[in-house]
C-alpha cells in the first residue's frame, strides 16, 4: 500500500473513532475509502493492526499459547498467528496477507459451520473475536465439534478502547457467561483490559 493511501485511511478511522466517542452513530463502511483492496472494515484496520496490541499484551498471549500441544486452530486470527504452525482463519483478506501462519483460510465465520472434520484440533484460540460474531451459539458449537475430547479453547476477550466496544455485537460478560455454559472452565485471569479463559471440551 502506498504511504498516502495508508495515511488517508488512518485519518478516516480516527474520524470514526472520534465520532463514536462523542456518541455519534457511525457506519464504518460509509467512511472507509472505496478502494479495491478493502472490502470491509477489518480490511482497512489491517494496515495498522499490529500496533493496536502492545508488546506486553502480545507476550501475555504468547505465554498462554506456549503451553498448548498438538494442532491449533486460530479463529478470527487477524494479522497475528502467534504460532506459525497453527491454522489461521479470518474473513479479512488483508489481515491474512500479514499473517505468518503456514496454513491460512479466508472464510466468513459468522453464521456458518467450520470447514473442518470432527476432532481435528487439540486447541482453538479466539483472540478479540467472539464479541464481533452475531451467532455465538453456532460458532461455539462448531468449536466443540472440531476439538478433540479434552481439547482446549483459549479465549482472550476484551475491547482495546471505546471505539472497538461500539463495534461489538455482544457485551464481554455475556460472552464469558455463554462460554462457561458450554465449556469446562480450567482457569480465568485478568490482564490489563483482557480477560483470559482457558477452557476444556468434555464430550
Amino acid at each position: 500500500m502506498d504511504g498516502h493511501l495508508a495515511l488517508r485511511i488512518e485519518e478516516c478511522l480516527e474520524d470514526m473513532r472520534y465520532l463514536a466517542d462523542e456518541g455519534e452513530k457511525v457506519d464504518p463502511m460509509s467512511v472507509i475509502l472505496k478502494h479495491p483492496d478493502y472490502e470491509n472494515f477489518w480490511d482497512a484496520e489491517s494496515f495498522n493492526w499490529d500496533k493496536r496490541i502492545v508488546v506486553s499484551d502480545r507476550k501475555f498471549i504468547l505465554d498462554k499459547l506456549s503451553k498448548c500441544k498438538g494442532r491449533m486452530l486460530n479463529l478470527g486470527s487477524g494479522t497475528d498467528s502467534y504460532d506459525k504452525n497453527s491454522v489461521s482463519v479470518d474473513y479479512s483478506k488483508q489481515m491474512l496477507k500479514k499473517n505468518t501462519s503456514k496454513s491460512k483460510l479466508l472464510y466468513d465465520l459468522d453464521g456458518k459451520t467450520l470447514p473442518f472434520r470432527d476432532d481435528s484440533f487439540n486447541s482453538v484460540v479466539c483472540s478479540f473475536f467472539l464479541n464481533y460474531i452475531d451467532d455465538i451459539d453456532l460458532i461455539l458449537d462448531e468449536i466443540l465439534r472440531v476439538l478433540v475430547s479434552d481439547g482446549e479453547l483459549l479465549v482472550f476477550q476484551g475491547s482495546l478502547n471505546k471505539w472497538y466496544q461500539k463495534q461489538s455485537k455482544h457485551k464481554k460478560d455475556d460472552v464469558i457467561s455463554l462460554l462457561k455454559k458450554k465449556f469446562v472452565l480450567v482457569s480465568e485471569e485478568k490482564h490489563n483490559y483482557m480477560t483470559f479463559l482457558r477452557m476444556r471440551n468434555e464430550k
